[in-house]
């Protein structure tokens, strides 16, 4: 039998300066499980080929002894130079999505031996932000999709290749790439490509956490500097409001907000009084 070793089984497209690359290297055994010494001087086929013959191939083999990433036995400088490939092989990644990898040996007194098939994935490295945010019931919030592309970050949403779908429609519904709170709870916020299969949905991607939540306390800050100022500046007064388990609700609460101010007196250094009460927006 033949088996083979691969360090990932999902590449990542532009990953810094080269593309997704990693060598796929062969191993065979006897009938009692026993390993072969070497496997130089023999050949194999090696196929690649797509899950939908609609969508762009993921992968394609490379040479070898031209990447200047990889040492090569000297055996399969002259396999490659004929034009044969051996016990191993340079796959790179040039598209998103899934390929089915065969490998077979070309000899009628191997036909006995099983064909390896290796599935492998490629995917991009993408980012969906922001990556967890919490809103209220009935309040909205944007989502970006955001590719790593040789270390600078490139905005996608707008690409018809990949598109978000939420994971609990009860917790928030979606439109494009805005999801808005129904009830409360928690809820992933998941990223699709359009170059996998449907059998990949259950391959785990970026995602994104939701949760919608009631509003439970203010915070109120004095901008720039904390709650210190002297006679005559002028400050902006920020107001966060924040859920139960503490984290800051993502929202314009100056629409909710109503906001008091009393002044202490001007000749002494009385502090000013400042009071918020929230008032609950009306249903959309």
């Amino acid at each position: 039998m033949i088996s083979g070793h691969l360090p990932v089984k999902t590449l990542y497209l532009f990953n810094r300066c080269i593309m997704a690359s990693a060598i796929f290297e062969l191993h065979a055994f006897d009938s009692q499980g026993n390993e072969f010494f070497t496997l130089e001087g023999i050949e194999f086929n090696w196929d690649i080929s797509e899950h939908d013959s609609k969508k762009p191939p993921a992968m394609r083999f490379l040479t070898i002894s031209k990447s200047q990433y990889h040492t090569v036995p000297p055996a399969l400088e002259k396999f490659e130079a004929a034009g044969i490939k051996g016990y191993m092989i340079l796959l790179e990644g040039i598209n998103t999505g899934t390929s089915k990898i065969t490998i077979t040996m070309p000899y009628a007194e191997y036909s006995n031996v099983k064909p390896l098939e290796i599935y492998i994935s490629v995917l991009a490295n993408i980012i969906i932000e922001p990556s967890e945010v919490t809103i209220l019931k009935k309040d909205s919030i944007s989502f970006r999709i955001l590719q790593l592309k040789m270390d600078k970050l490139h905005d996608i949403t707008k690409s018809n290749q990949y598109f978000l779908e939420v994971e609990d429609a009860t917790v928030a519904s979606l439109m494009g790439n805005t999801a808005t709170g129904n009830e409360l709870g928690r809820t992933q916020i998941i990223l699709r490509d359009r170059n996998m299969p449907e059998t990949d949905k259950n391959t785990k991607g970026p995602s994104a956490l939701l949760t919608v939540a009631e509003p439970h306390k203010l915070g109120i800050s004095l901008l720039p500097h904390n709650w210190v100022t002297v006679e005559g500046e002028r400050h902006e007064v920020a107001f966060d409001l924040y859920a139960p388990d503490g984290q800051k609700v993502n929202n314009d609460i100056g629409q909710y907000t109503d906001i008091c101010i009393f002044p202490g007196a001007s000749h002494v250094p009385t502090p000013l009084t400042i009071c918020s009460n929230f008032v609950r927006p009306p249903p959309k």
